[in-house]
Formats: structure tokens, C-alpha cells, sequence
């Protein structure tokens, strides 16, 4: 079984094409291939890097953004509330005496009973 003529031509080409001789190339056309290449590669890294940002993007991801948030939110409001019912904030408060001698507590004005009962209260 032998080849056609056109086939060893093709052949021939092909090998010709990519087996090329690098001593026929000027450094300047290897420099700019490597450049080339440097600069894809360099463009390939940006995608894998930065395509988690674009996939934020989508309404998809927005939705999953605010679903975190929200629950991010529940948990600290969950644990604030518990530290206030505990009275954990109150016990810092009263144990601080420098905050406790710049914030004095609100003397209240409570009207007398005759202030009261002029204005039939």
C-alpha cells in the first residue's frame, strides 16, 4: 500500500511546517514569540484569578452574597443580645470607674405633691 503523490506532498509540508529549523529565525522573531507567550500566560493567570470577581457579579451570586450577610448579621445581633440579657455589658459599665465618674447618672425632677395637685394631677 503506497501513497499517492499529492499525499506525499502534503506530507512533506506538514513536516516542513512544524518541524521548523530555529536556526532560520532572527532572534528578534524568537524574542517576540516568547513575548507572546509570556503575555498569554500572564492573560490566562489574570482570568483564573479575577473570574471569581466577575462571578460575583451575576444575580446569582448577589443573592448568595445577601444570604451570607444575613445570616453573619443574625449571629453577631444573636450574640450581642445574649451579652446584654447576661448582663455582661452592664458588669463593664459599673466596673469602670473612670466611665462612671465622667458619665454621672441623670438626677430626675420629680414635681413636689403641691406642684402636682395645682394642675389636678
Amino acid at each position: 500500500m503506497g501513497f499517492h503523490a499529492s499525499q506525499l506532498i502534503a506530507i512533506q509540508i506538514i513536516a516542513t511546517v512544524f518541524t521548523p529549523d530555529f536556526r532560520t529565525y532572527t532572534r528578534g522573531a524568537l524574542s517576540l514569540t516568547a513575548a507572546v507567550l509570556i503575555l498569554l500566560a500572564f492573560l490566562f493567570w489574570l482570568m483564573l484569578n479575577y473570574s471569581n470577581r466577575v462571578a460575583q457579579t451575576g444575580p446569582l451570586a448577589t443573592q448568595v452574597k445577601e444570604a451570607l450577610s444575613t445570616v453573619h448579621q443574625d449571629q453577631t445581633l444573636r450574640l450581642l443580645s445574649e451579652k446584654w440579657e447576661a448582663g455582661e455589658y452592664h458588669r463593664q459599665v459599673v466596673g469602670d470607674r473612670d466611665w462612671l465618674s465622667a458619665n454621672p447618672l441623670p438626677v430626675a425632677k420629680i414635681p413636689t405633691w403641691s406642684r402636682a395637685m395645682r394642675f389636678n394631677r
